[in-house]
Parts: structure tokens; C-alpha cells; sequence
């Protein structure tokens, strides 16, 4: 689904600053993978080029199949729209817009009728338990439920794939928590192949597999067993090995 072949990025400057350095990663078609390392590490930057969102300096990205390098720029907008569901940090809501209006934003841009886009949205949010939100404005509305409505935008479109960047780092322990149970839901039932960016140990034992970078160089890899508590504690294991200050990685239980 997702195939990347010695990725660098490199930035202009005196000295140049070369962020990614021969990166290679395949994602399978439904795989839970988390990216994890230290601040400054190369992963958000690595994701923005999954995403298409930045252009790497060297190297290869094969998207479903399809060589974005060859892509224009119309191209990769529609490759987003129809492919790719996006989950950050900061939620990227519209205020303006109902909790109902924000989540049909993407068939709305792909021109889909109001009704279909409405109906949708609708399904959507009643899988996500947030169907009483719906005609309320982004700022009725607490930061786990913003995150759910910014989750029921990136499905609607019935995308491939979902790239998260930190889509827990702005919740509390129990939000954080309902989150990651949404969006492993969501790859088990819906098979959609999902990438996260995460600095948070817990949110990343919800994956199948976690590959760490650190100086935008591969680290190491580890895959999930049978038991999330064992995968867990193996991700805090690496971590430790990995560096960083103490502010680069979370491991605060979720309740």
C-alpha cells in the first residue's frame, strides 16, 4: 500500500540540513503502523511525505500503487481527497461549520449530493457515539470529541489510508485512550491501512508494528505479539535505549 525506497530530505541552508537520510519503509494494505523517535528525529517530516504534503529530496514514494513522483499537483489533491484521511494533533477543524458540516466537508469537495454526504456523516458518527453532537458548533465541544468528529472526517471518504500526526497529543489520559481504541477499531473492521506519528508509548502499543528513527536514520522495528502489555513494554524498552530528553516520549498509563 505503501512502499518508500531510500527517502532523504535535505534543506537548504549553510550547512545543508539533510532530515531523512535513505529511509526505506513498506506499509502492507490494512497494517496498524506507528513511527516513533525523539524531537528533530525526521518523523512528522517522514509522514508530510507519505502524505504528499512535502517532496522528498531523493528516493521513491509508491502510494496504492502509483508513483507520486509522476504525479502533478492536481493529481496528488485528488490522490489526497480519495485515498488519504488525515487525523492531527490540533484536530483542523472549522469553526464556522456544525459538528455534521465539518465531517461532510470532504464529500462536499468532492462534490458528492447533501443528501448522500449527509447520510453518511450520520453512519459515521453514530459509530463513533458522537451522534448527539451533531448540530453543535467546534467550540461546544471537548477535545476527545473534537478528535472523533476530525476521525468521522478522515473515513468519510472511504480512504485507503489514514496518516495520524500526535492525534492524542492534546487529550487527557481518557480521551487519549477512546481515541486509540477508535482508530484500531476502525483499521480492524475497516481494514484501512493506518500510519501514526507518535511520541506516546501507549498510544503506540494500539499498533501492529512500531518503526523508530532517530537522526532521520531507521533505528529499529518491533511487531505486536499476542499480549498489548508485553508490546508495551518492549516499546518502553527501545525508547530507553533511543535517547531523548525526558520531554520527547510519553508513558503515562491511560485509565
Amino acid at each position: 500500500m505503501i512502499e518508500l525506497k531510500a527517502i532523504t530530505k535535505i534543506y537548504p541552508g549553510n550547512p545543508p540540513y539533510e532530515v531523512l537520510k535513505s529511509i526505506d519503509l513498506d506499509v502492507l494494505e490494512g497494517e496498524f503502523l506507528s513511527i516513533m523517535g525523539p524531537s528533530g528525529s525526521g518523523k512528522t517530516t517522514l509522514l508530510n511525505i507519505i502524505a504528499t504534503l512535502d517532496q522528498a529530496t531523493g528516493g521513491k514514494v509508491v502510494i496504492n500503487n502509483q508513483d507520486v513522483s509522476k504525479m502533478d499537483e492536481d493529481y496528488l489533491s485528488l490522490l489526497r481527497l480519495k485515498t488519504i484521511g488525515f487525523v492531527f494533533q490540533d484536530f483542523n477543524l472549522l469553526p464556522p461549520l456544525t459538528v455534521i458540516e465539518n465531517i461532510m466537508l470532504p464529500m462536499t469537495l468532492d462534490k458528492a449530493s447533501t443528501s448522500e454526504s449527509r447520510k453518511k456523516a450520520r453512519d459515521l458518527m453514530a459509530e463513533l457515539d458522537i451522534s448527539s453532537l451533531e448540530n453543535k458548533r467546534i467550540t461546544e465541544i471537548s477535545g476527545g470529541e473534537k478528535q472523533r468528529v476530525a476521525i468521522a472526517r478522515a473515513l468519510i471518504n472511504d480512504p485507503k489510508i489514514i496518516l495520524a500526526d500526535e492525534p492524542t497529543g492534546n487529550l487527557d489520559s481518557k480521551a487519549a485512550g477512546d481515541v486509540m481504541t477508535i482508530l484500531a477499531e476502525m483499521n480492524r473492521l475497516k481494514r484501512v491501512t493506518t500510519v501514526m506519528v507518535t511520541h506516546d508509548a501507549i498510544s503506540a502499543s494500539y499498533s501492529e508494528r512500531v518503526m523508530f528513527i532517530k537522526d532521520g536514520q531507521f533505528y529499529n522495528e518491533i511487531h505486536c505479539g499476542n499480549k498489548r502489555e508485553v508490546f508495551y513494554q518492549s516499546i518502553l524498552d527501545v525508547l530507553a535505549h533511543l535517547g531523548g530528553t525526558n520531554h520527547d516520549f510519553q508513558t503515562t498509563r491511560y485509565s
